[in-house]
């Protein structure tokens, strides 16, 4: 298994645009870019945690992820969400270019990309669109250049974007 760290700073990164806090303003000249993190059992076929606000900068620095040899052919071949917070589901639109591109998530998750914030609906004019629904403790299969790649799903929360109606039945985070 490969993992690549591609952000660790909380939301906003660090220091946040918008604080002037002890740490913050300790960490002046730091750029660390939001959490993200991109894993792969072959070192082909990546997939990644969220798709933070800082994706774009992220999968440029990164070069593993590097696209080739086609022309459209990139590693990032899906998304695993954690939440469907802005945070973490924010930056999924920057992969539309893809060839194809599997969203993972829980029924809340991937419902609320398709209702209030449409990410799904907006993908899916872009690129070849799967999603799969994980259940928490269950193993997700993720198949790569070389075969597959059992991972354990743990439970995360049911984090949904805050313009998300509570009357779906799924809750959020706060």
């Amino acid at each position: 298994m490969r993992v690549r760290l591609l952000g660790t700073a909380a939301g906003g990164g660090l220091p946040q645009w918008n604080c002037a806090c002890d740490g913050c303003a300790r960490a002046a000249g730091v750029n660390r870019t939001q959490d993200c993190v991109a894993v792969s059992g072959d070192g082909r076929a990546w997939f990644l945690l969220n798709a933070s606000p800082d994706l774009r900068p992220q999968l440029t620095a990164a070069p593993e992820l590097a696209p080739g040899p086609g022309r459209r052919d990139t590693p990032p071949r899906g998304v695993l969400l954690s939440t469907a917070e802005l945070d973490h589901a924010l930056r999924l639109l920057t992969l539309r270019e893809a060839s194809t591109l599997t969203q993972y998530g829980s029924g809340c998750m991937l419902d609320a990309l398709a209702g209030p914030f449409p990410v799904r609906t907006i993908l899916a004019q872009y690129t070849t669109l799967h999603c799969t629904t994980v259940e928490p403790g269950a193993a997700i299969e993720l198949d790569g250049a070389c075969g597959h790649t059992r991972w354990p799903s743990v439970p995360s929360g049911h984090g949904t974007p805050r313009a998300y109606p509570a009357t779906t039945g799924c809750w959020r985070t706060a």
